[in-house]
């Protein structure tokens, strides 16, 4: 039983980590288009940078967390609520 909720879980861990990337991603690219014609075409790529160093570096300690799951007894639950959090299960 063990062995099939470590499995279990280890199928969980990634995909969540990838909705919740692309989740954040998908926010990023709809604020950036709000303001793409408020922002000087020269300084777009300047902009570009930077949300996108934002969001890993909001992401990374998430992401990490996650990773952890996967030997915490309880992760399987842990990981649900996260996808109900960011409603994860609808993408």
């Amino acid at each position: 039983v063990q062995e099939f909720l470590q499995w279990l879980k280890g199928l969980q861990i990634n995909p969540t980590i990838q909705q919740l990337r692309q989740h954040f991603e998908e926010i990023r690219q709809q604020e950036l288009t709000r303001f793409k014609n408020k922002v000087p075409q020269t300084d777009w790529p300047i902009i570009e940078e930077i949300t996108r160093r934002m969001m890993n570096k909001m992401l990374h300690s998430p992401t990490m967390e996650l990773r952890k799951l996967f030997d915490h007894p309880d992760g399987i639950h842990k990981i649900s609520i996260i996808k109900q959090l960011f409603e994860l299960d609808d993408q």
